[in-house]
């Protein structure tokens, strides 16, 4: 950073230099992942986030892997489409074709295409949406800590989805029931089973609770 500062242009006349404008030039160039945190997700970055608590992509254990075989990341386009019908249904995101959720598509994988340019979230979600590694191309969210599941993060997150509004007990009961169906019948085909623990019902109660307590 020292170096930076030295080779500053100009910015005042004179020799002295404008504290001010050197104080946010810092601050723009290394603190701007800060003003980021709290702002709104897009209706993609809320389908994204909500399809990955839906599988329960809750740790590096069980990612959504893009260089996965062609199968599996069909199984996340169903999620994901799924996903966003549901969002949508409820009104929680903004009315838009299924065709645009994807994008322009070139030759990789709709899921590919989608999750890889997804740089914003990271900043937004507090970094509990982590990529591993871009030329790994694994991305989870960080709530599994120390054997047990951050409701805390898992709150945050629901909190971004649904920005505050307050939904039913017949809302509440589609959105857990989703989520179920999805750890039961989809998530068994997109990880490894040996590692991935989440599909079992101690994390549908985890899910639940968390909805109720936002």
């Amino acid at each position: 950073m020292c170096l930076e500062i030295m080779l500053l242009p100009p910015m005042v006349s004179g020799s002295m230099i404008d504290n001010n404008k050197l104080l946010q030039h810092i601050d723009d160039k290394y603190f701007d992942t800060y003003k980021e945190i709290g702002k709104s997700l897009s209706s993609k970055e809320k389908v994204i986030i909500f399809s990955m608590i839906a599988a329960r992509s809750f740790s590096i254990n069980s990612t959504v892997y893009l260089k996965n075989e062609k199968s599996i990341l069909d199984t996340w386009e169903d999620i994901i489409v799924e996903s966003y019908k549901l969002l949508n249904l409820l009104g929680f995101i903004g009315a838009s074709s299924e065709g645009s959720l994807f994008g322009k598509l070139g030759n990789e994988h709709k899921v590919s295409a989608l999750i890889r340019h997804t740089d914003s979230i990271a900043k937004k979600t507090r970094g509990i949406y982590v990529c591993a590694g871009t030329r790994d191309q694994r991305y989870y969210l960080d709530i599994y800590k120390d054997g047990k599941l951050n409701s805390d993060n898992l709150k945050f997150l629901f909190r971004l989805i649904f920005e505050g509004k307050k939904f039913s007990a017949i809302e509440m009961d589609t959105i857990c029931k989703y989520c179920d169906t999805v750890a039961s019948s989809k998530s068994i085909y997109i990880f490894n089973i040996r590692e991935h623990i989440f599909h079992k019902p101690e994390y549908d109660t985890s899910i639940r609770d968390a909805l109720l307590t936002l």
